[in-house]
C-alpha cells in the first residue's frame, strides 16, 4: 500500500494524473486489509494513522485534475473523487457503523443470514471498542478472531445474493449522490496539490469549483488564528486572561472575513450561477457542508464579507443559506433514510455561564427560540 501511494505521488508531481489515479485506486483497494475488522481500533489507528494524513485529499485532488483535462469523463472523475473522500475519511467509524446498518431488506430474503450478521456484527462492534489496556486471554483472542472470520464469510454470502452486492460496503457515487436530495451538498477539499469545492445538486449533477492555490496555506493560518482565539480566553490554570475582549472579537472577525474571501465568496457566486440561491438572497436555501482536514475547524456557515463602511453590516453566509455539516456523504445518506414511528422529542440544554470559562452570549434566547 505504501509503495502504491509513493508511486502515485511521484506521478502526480509529474502531472501524469492517469497513472497517479491508478496507483491511488490500487491503494484504496488495499485499505480494508490495513484496517481489518479483526483488529481493535487502537491497533488499526497505529497501522494507518500515518497513511491517512493526506491520502484521500491528495487522491481526490488527482481526480479533480483529471476532470479538468478529460472533459468527456468529467462527471466520472468527479464521482471517483467524492467516493475516495467518503471512503478514506473517518474509515474506522464508517466500518463500525456498517456493523449496525439496517438489515431489514435482507431479512425479507434471507432471515437467517440477516440474523447471523446482526449477531456477529454486534459482537464485533463491542469488541472493536474494548479498552486498549485490557489484556485478552488466549481463549478470548481466539474467539474474537473466529468471530471476525465468520463475519467475512457472512458478508461474502450476502454479496452473492441479487441486489445485495453493495450491502455493508462504502457506497458508489450513484448512491452517495442521493444524500443531496434534501439540499445541495458542498464537498470542500484541500491538498498540497490543489484545493477545490464540488457542488452536488439534488439531481445528482457534480460541479467542480477550483479554489485558490493558496487555500491550504491560508486555511492552516486561519486554524492557528482560531486556536489562538480559544487559548486567549483562559490561562493554563483556568483563569481568564485580562486581555481586551475587543482584541479577541477582532481576531475572530478576521477569520470570518478571510474565510469568506477564500472559500465562501467563490462558492456563493457559483450558487448564484447554478440557480441554487434563486433570484433573492435569503435564508431559504439548505446546504450541507462536507469539509476535509483542517477545514472542519473553520466556521464557514458564519463567514461574511469585510464591511466597506463601519456602520453597514454586509450580507454574509448566514443571511444567504441555512447551513448544516456532515462528516461524510454516507453518514448523511443513512440519516436521511432513517425512519421512526416514535413521536419526535427534543431535549435542549443551555449553560450560559460555567466556572473558569468565558460567558456564552445569547444561550437563553436560543433555548427559548428552539
Amino acid at each position: 500500500m505504501l509503495a502504491s501511494l509513493q508511486y502515485s505521488r511521484i506521478m502526480q508531481l509529474h502531472q501524469d494524473f492517469s497513472l497517479a489515479s491508478e496507483g491511488y485506486i490500487h491503494a484504496i483497494h488495499l485499505l480494508p486489509q490495513a484496517v481489518w475488522i479483526g483488529l481493535d481500533v487502537v491497533s488499526q489507528l497505529k497501522q494507518i494513522s500515518y497513511i491517512l494524513q493526506s491520502f484521500g485529499c491528495d487522491a481526490a485532488a488527482c481526480m479533480f485534475s483529471r476532470a479538468e483535462f478529460e472533459h468527456n469523463h468529467e462527471q466520472e472523475h468527479l464521482g471517483h473523487a467524492v467516493e475516495i473522500l467518503d471512503q478514506t475519511r473517518l474509515i474506522l467509524w464508517s466500518q463500525a457503523s456498517n456493523l449496525q446498518q439496517d438489515l431489514e431488506d435482507l431479512c425479507l430474503v434471507e432471515p437467517r443470514l440477516a440474523e447471523e450478521l446482526d449477531h456477529v456484527g454486534c459482537t464485533l462492534g463491542q469488541s472493536c471498542f474494548r479498552d486498549p489496556n485490557s489484556v485478552l486471554s488466549e481463549v478470548e483472542e481466539q474467539n474474537y478472531h473466529r468471530c471476525a472470520e465468520k463475519w467475512e464469510e457472512l458478508v461474502l454470502s450476502t454479496w452473492r445474493l441479487l441486489g445485495f452486492d453493495h450491502l455493508l460496503l462504502l457506497l458508489p457515487i450513484s448512491k452517495l449522490g442521493q444524500a443531496a436530495k434534501g439540499g445541495p451538498v458542498v464537498v470542500v477539499n484541500v491538498s498540497e496539490y490543489r484545493s477545490d469545492a464540488v457542488i452536488i445538486s439534488p439531481n445528482g449533477h457534480l460541479e467542480l469549483l477550483p479554489l485558490s492555490p493558496k487555500t491550504e496555506k491560508h486555511v492552516n493560518a486561519f486554524v492557528e488564528r482560531r486556536q489562538k482565539i480559544i487559548r486567549s480566553g483562559r490561562s493554563r490554570d483556568g483563569h481568564l486572561w485580562e486581555d481586551d475582549p475587543k482584541t479577541e472579537n477582532e481576531l475572530f472577525l478576521e477569520v470570518l472575513y478571510e474565510t469568506w474571501s477564500l472559500i465562501g465568496e467563490p462558492i456563493v457566486k457559483k450558487f448564484e450561477e447554478s440557480g441554487i440561491l434563486g433570484s433573492e438572497l435569503c435564508s431559504t436555501s439548505r446546504v450541507w457542508w462536507c469539509l476535509t482536514r483542517r477545514l472542519a475547524f473553520l466556521p464557514i456557515h458564519a463567514c461574511l464579507p469585510r464591511p466597506v463602511k463601519a456602520d453597514i453590516q454586509p450580507i454574509g453566509m448566514m443571511d444567504i443559506i441555512v447551513s448544516s455539516y456532515t462528516p461524510t456523504l454516507s453518514t448523511l445518506l443513512r440519516t436521511v433514510r432513517q425512519k421512526t414511528a416514535r413521536p419526535f422529542h427534543l431535549l435542549a440544554i443551555g449553560q450560559p455561564e460555567s466556572k473558569c470559562h468565558s460567558p456564552l452570549s445569547y444561550v437563553t434566547e436560543e433555548i427559548e427560540f428552539i
